[in-house]
């Protein structure tokens, strides 16, 4: 990878204990930062990724080729001598061989018998070779820290990673577990005659908002109560009730399909009733605080005031951008750009914001919707 030239200045600014070595003439070094040395490394290899390969030896056949380009070299430090410039040290390298690398200031922590990690930048120059064994081109001493320290960091990036994997497999589990039934009663989304339900403070036992529910809602009822408690497993069995119960009866009276309701819910708190934005967005379906106000809601957090509000504000939009023929994806992709970004910003644009967060967040919304509808067959 090619380095740019703003890089130096960035590592001067940004970075801390980074010791460069220069050519035969003289050394830099630079400012420290609070930042500790692994965290210093990591910043910098994930800015300006080692080139997959590149090693002092690959670069010994090509100097010019690879000017510019970050390498890793991983080693023992075998020992150290200091000077009036900094240091010399001693790498014996894994893959054999020993690199004399000049830096003008050493860490405290480095001595002899260290396992070191380091980043260099190659120069392109062959005059001043850097190891004592085979003749190594120019390079940079751009960062050091110890191999443990960063391998430590790299194993929590995988069980992380690993983590993240695993929860995405169960999220697709329940989302496949429940496509099918939620997608088995269509007759579901027609509208409510007008019924309300009660508020949930003045409902003590879970499955009492149920008989609120039109026929068609109550038989696919346990379907979505069922998704729900899986999806969140802190839910009291009360709060489940009043979520799926909420969703099916609001869905039916705004005509509102109850699929996208949830997909929406997930994407907005992942049915965590206490959510709250940094920006002040509210409960469930994430309601703004104008939009709390016009509705007249008394508890936003309220997981029935805050879905009949999301589903009310969510059908607005559809009608928005109606299309002939019902509803189309279309549709429905610039509604939830309209809920997330403002009408405004979808009118501004002409279709979804070049929002980061608004493009994720309709995608998101739009995969969850898929596979929730998936087996749902005209009839």
């Amino acid at each position: 990878m090619k380095i740019p030239p703003i890089f130096h200045s960035q590592i001067r600014v940004c970075l801390a204990s980074l010791f460069l070595m220069g050519s035969a003439s003289g050394s830099l070094a630079y400012a420290v930062s609070p930042e500790s040395p692994t965290e210093q490394y990591l910043s910098l290899r994930r800015a300006y990724p080692p080139r997959v390969g590149l090693t002092p030896q690959v670069l010994s056949e090509s100097p010019r080729t690879y000017s510019g380009m970050t390498l890793e070299i991983e080693g023992r430090l075998a020992g150290m001598v200091r000077t009036e410039e900094g240091a010399l040290l001693m790498l014996a390298t894994d893959r054999g061989g020993t690199l004399s690398l000049t830096m003008s200031e050493v860490p405290t922590w480095v001595q002899p018998g260290t396992r070191l990690r380091v980043l260099a930048v190659a120069t392109g120059r062959r005059d001043e070779p850097t190891s004592v064994t085979v003749g190594v081109p120019d390079m940079k001493v751009v960062a050091v820290a110890s191999s443990s320290d960063i391998a430590a960091a790299e194993g929590r990036w995988e069980q992380e990673a690993d983590e993240r994997r695993r929860r995405d497999r169960r999220e697709q589990a329940v989302l496949q577990a429940a496509s099918a039934t939620i997608a088995a009663d269509r007759s579901a989304r027609a509208r409510m005659s007008g019924a309300i339900l009660p508020s949930r403070g003045a409902i003590l036992r879970a499955g009492a908002f149920r008989p609120y529910l039109s026929p068609a809602a109550q038989r696919i009822y346990p379907t979505y109560v069922s998704f729900v408690q899986k999806w969140n497993r802190r839910l009291s069995e009360r709060d489940a009730d009043a979520i799926a119960s909420s969703i099916l009866l609001y869905s039916e009276r705004y005509a509102v399909d109850p699929r996208l309701v949830v997909s929406l819910i997930i994407a907005e708190s992942d049915f965590h009733l206490s959510e709250t934005s940094n920006k002040g967005a509210m409960g469930l379906g994430q309601l703004m605080p104008d939009e709390v106000r016009t509705l007249g809601l008394t508890n936003p957090y309220d997981p029935i005031q805050n879905i009949g509000g999301a589903v009310y504000l969510l059908r607005g939009r559809l009608d928005k951008y109606a299309t002939p023929g019902g509803p189309s994806m279309q549709q429905i992709i610039l509604a939830l750009a309209s809920y997330n970004a403002g009408m405004g910003a979808v009118k501004k644009y002409g279709g979804v914001p070049p929002y980061r967060e608004t493009q994720n967040y309709v995608r998101k919304i739009e995969r969850i919707y898929t596979q929730l509808c998936a087996g749902d067959q005209p009839g």
